[in-house]
């Protein structure tokens, strides 16, 4: 935080220390009409009072921004407003001086010490947002769409002006195809005359979702949709068999517990178990003429679809019928179905 010094010569020379772009002032006025603006408007009526504090997207500090209540002189330009995401404080001193220059008759509202602490708003580049620019700038050399880049230079978030339009450029940018190693300079915010410049450096490398688990699921449980999230994780890191599609997982059972946030692994899945050894089943038999049923018992487990072998209560004869459902099967051929009329 930064305290702005009641002292003529001293804003004199912060003031000569702004460089000379940033000393343009508004409305083609110079700094000293700027400053000096506004001093004849006439106030409205009502009481005007100190802000504790204000905060500003602009260049400039206003009288507004400082004290409330103002009519005419509202907008007129007392300072230069502090960098982006930083403070700047106006203390008993200096208000009253403002006050007086520019013919305003103000109060304090409360206890404590009368000073307004201006902030300027501001956005954050995030690393995130400089892996997005970087993203953009190498697609011209080859980077395909499901490519991730990863740096390996340390970047901290900065401030920018809020609304800033280009945050951050890419200069120089170059792609190893081979390896995927890139190098690049950024600049942030872009264009900016007090920009500030970084090399980084990273890879790039292609990417995959995979289906894991939402919800730890214990063992045999069937999967549904519900149970499911993506991930996106490194083609080049991903273990073999390890899932990549939901049709294979989705309606599978689980040969053990799996946890929360686990990629699903092809070899821990199976076909839920609908027919288990040693159940009564009821068998089925279908043709143009006739649907008969009976009861039998399984001598193999079975999933839906597959074949098992079920042996008849009734004539304890050993037919093989197709698993449709929990603890039904239908017996196809003409061999068990006489084995199964008998």
């Amino acid at each position: 935080m930064r305290r702005f010094i009641p002292t003529t010569l001293l804003a004199v020379l912060a003031l000569a220390a702004v460089p000379a772009a940033a000393q343009q002032a508004p409305a083609g006025l110079s700094m000293p009409q700027v400053m000096s603006a506004g001093s004849s408007n006439g106030l409205g009526g009502a009481q005007v009072l100190a802000r504790r504090q204000a905060e500003v997207s602009g260049e400039f500090v206003s009288l507004g921004d400082l004290f409330s209540g103002l009519d005419g002189k509202a907008e007129t330009v007392v300072a230069y407003a502090p960098p982006a995401g930083e403070t700047l404080v106006f203390d008993h001193r200096r208000l009253d001086a403002l006050a007086r220059e520019h013919g305003i008759t103000w109060q304090v509202l409360g206890s404590g010490p009368a000073e307004v602490v201006v902030s300027r708003s501001a956005d954050t580049v995030s690393p995130d947002h400089i892996r997005a620019a970087l993203r953009d700038a190498l697609a011209g050399q080859g980077l395909t769409p499901a490519s991730e880049v990863e740096l390996s230079t340390v970047v901290r978030p900065v401030a920018v002006p809020a609304g800033t339009l280009n945050p951050v450029a890419v200069l120089d940018a170059t792609l190893d195809r081979r390896t995927g190693r890139f190098s690049a300079m950024i600049e942030v915010p872009a264009g900016a005359p007090n920009a500030t410049r970084q090399r980084v450096a990273g890879q790039v490398y292609e990417s995959i979702e995979v289906p894991v688990a939402v919800r730890p699921i214990n063992r045999d449980g069937v999967i549904t949709e519900a149970d499911i999230d993506w991930i996106k994780m490194r083609a080049d890191r991903l273990q073999p068999g390890v899932a990549t599609d939901l049709a294979e997982v989705l309606g599978m059972a689980t040969r053990r517990s799996v946890r929360a946030g686990e990629p699903l692994r092809l070899r821990d899945l199976a076909r839920p178990t609908l027919v288990a050894r040693n159940e009564l089943v009821t068998m089925i038999l279908r043709n143009d003429f006739m649907t008969l049923t009976s009861r039998g018992r399984a001598l193999q487990d079975g999933a839906i679809g597959d074949i098992v072998q079920v042996r008849n209560e009734r004539s304890n004869k050993t037919v093989l019928g197709r698993v449709i459902d929990a603890r039904t099967v239908v017996v196809d051929g003409a061999q068990n179905a006489a084995a199964m009329l008998q």
